[in-house]
């Protein structure tokens, strides 16, 4: 797929299962590398496939130099729905190379910035996750019940 988006594919600097904080740091890597003048990135992931419109722009106008922003909805925190400065590459690299993997900790322990998206038109959690087959059946229905209502989606 990264193909037909013309985005480049990149494996995770350290090879193995690390989490989803290796791949923030592989892509932290990639922006020093190959476009300096990026400050922050966005991580979205791949099985949340309704997140709202606005996300970037909101998550990039609450972030700041060094602090990261991530998605609440319902009061519920999102974590892996964030924008990351890159300027905390040494300190995630370190909590890291420590043992520690969880991205919600990480987020808090660098005093995010938490940002409230409503739920969406038809009541669905925008940050909706996909994990289970069940879940992937919930997904195609309220695609389908959005595709004949006319409510827009991703």
């Amino acid at each position: 797929m990264p193909e037909t988006l013309h985005l480049p594919a990149v494996c995770d600097f350290q090879p193995g299962r690390g989490g989803p904080l290796v791949g923030i740091i592989t892509a932290m890597l990639y922006a020093r590398a190959n476009q300096p003048e990026s400050s922050r990135l966005v991580s979205v992931p791949c099985d949340g496939p309704f997140f709202p419109e606005a996300l970037v722009k909101r998550l990039t106008a609450a972030s700041g130099a060094d602090t990261p922003a991530i998605a609440v909805s319902e009061g519920r925190r999102h974590p892996l729905f964030a924008c990351w400065p890159v300027s905390l590459l040494p300190q995630l690299q370190d909590w890291v190379a420590a043992g520690n993997a969880r991205v919600g900790q990480f987020l808090s322990e660098c005093g995010a910035a938490e940002v409230d998206f409503p739920l969406d038109e038809d009541g669905t959690d925008p940050f909706f996750n996909i994990n289970t087959p069940e879940d992937l059946a919930e997904a195609q229905r309220i695609l389908a019940a959005r595709q004949s209502s006319g409510l827009k989606s991703p």
